[in-house]
């Protein structure tokens, strides 16, 4: 802290230690790093906005301005608000979270600005480890005894709007709270949906990206519905899905792409007692092979189990139609083949969904005219 205080009162012309524009100078690599962090009282009027890049429009969700410390003085790139608030209380100091730095740049400033609102002060991970880390949290959320609603920020969102639904509840509370959008935590729980923690550590040793999760999803997606409309144990399907996808893992990186896959493969050797089929294919994933496959179904011999007729189960069938168009907006190139197939595919869950919704609204109708 004594260092700080002190560094506080120095006064330098700026340091950019890039001099020259056009050529990279390798040797200074590094130069802007954080050298000290620390929590400081700070008097007020030494305090300086950073105007280059304009103050967020949303206050932060720190208690405390945070400020960037270099010898030119402290520079605030978060909370500008907390200070003129506590200038207008007639404060002369006010406590902040203060980053050292070693030289000043106003490039360096404005680059910090805009990364606090974007990468996380943690510093960065894997895609594989959000989706994992995202599924944790959501079944976190679910098995607490507390309303969801209690993890809110108060309403500091626009528009948030909370249901007697738990499940969406929670799925808002977590867009707010990880300031990403509902649809970005939606891909990332759908993304996570049946794998084993096998799966991920091994996703996550490998740096899996969002590419290739995007990728596998309607092959997995489909396996699943395989699967299901065979009755399948779910503790089965998730090590079944969770070594496909490791196989998946394998192609992708092999040759950038995985093959459209609508179906169950036969393989030889097809056990018929369940219980030898659920401890080979436990060993075949842990050992990185593909699962033991029960026996072989394509797309169109799919038959799905019906969702529930109640609005709940209206909602799991337009997320699972969002999904499924989203992963196709996600493509590049458009896998043309593909799209044809899915499209196909929802246009008929949806107009499932319409019957749906048609016969909740006559059975209320109903239920209203007996009732009379």
């Amino acid at each position: 802290m004594e260092t700080i205080n002190k560094n506080i009162e120095i006064r330098a012309e700026e340091d950019e230690i890039q001099h020259s524009p056009g050529a990279l100078n390798e040797t200074s690599t590094g130069q802007f790093r954080t050298i000290d962090e620390n929590i400081v009282e700070l008097p007020i009027q030494s305090i300086q906005p950073c105007p280059r890049i304009p103050d967020y429009r949303e206050p932060t969700d720190s208690i405390l301005p945070i400020v960037v410390l270099s010898p030119a003085g402290c520079h605030c790139i978060d909370g500008w608000n907390l200070v003129e608030q506590a200038q207008s209380e007639g404060r002369s100091h006010i406590r902040c979270r203060v980053f050292q730095v070693e030289h000043h740049s106003e490039t360096e400033l404005a680059i910090r600005k805009v990364a606090i609102r974007i990468k996380s002060q943690g510093g960065s991970c894997s895609y594989a480890e959000l989706v994992r880390n995202t599924r944790m949290l959501m079944q976190i959320i679910m098995d607490a005894r507390e309303n969801p609603v209690v993890f809110s920020h108060g309403g500091t969102r626009r528009g948030t709007g909370y249901s007697n639904n738990r499940e969406d509840d929670i799925r808002e509370i977590m867009a707010e709270r990880l300031g990403k959008s509902r649809t970005t935590i939606n891909t990332y729980i759908n993304h996570g949906r049946h794998l084993n923690d096998q799966a991920f550590d091994a996703l996550i040793e490998a740096r899996a990206g969002k590419d290739y999760f995007e990728k596998a999803q309607t092959n997995k997606r489909n396996w699943v519905k395989n699967f299901e409309s065979e009755n399948t144990d779910q503790e089965d399907i998730i090590t079944m899905i969770s070594g496909k996808m490791l196989d998946w893992h394998e192609e992708h990186c092999d040759t950038g792409k995985i093959e459209t896959d609508f179906g169950c493969e036969e393989e030889s050797g097809e056990l018929e007692n369940p219980d030898e089929v659920r401890a080979v294919v436990r060993t075949r994933t842990a050992n990185g092979q593909g699962p033991v496959i029960f026996r072989s179904r394509t797309s169109s011999e799919n038959t799905e189990i019906p969702a529930p007729q109640t609005e709940d189960g209206v909602k799991t069938e337009y997320r699972a139609i969002v999904e499924a168009v989203t992963n196709l907006l996600n493509q590049e190139p458009l896998n043309v083949d593909q799209a044809i197939q899915v499209t196909g595919d929802e246009v008929v869950r949806l107009a499932k969904t319409r019957q749906m919704l048609i016969d909740i609204r006559d059975r209320g109708e109903n239920q209203q005219g007996e009732a009379a």
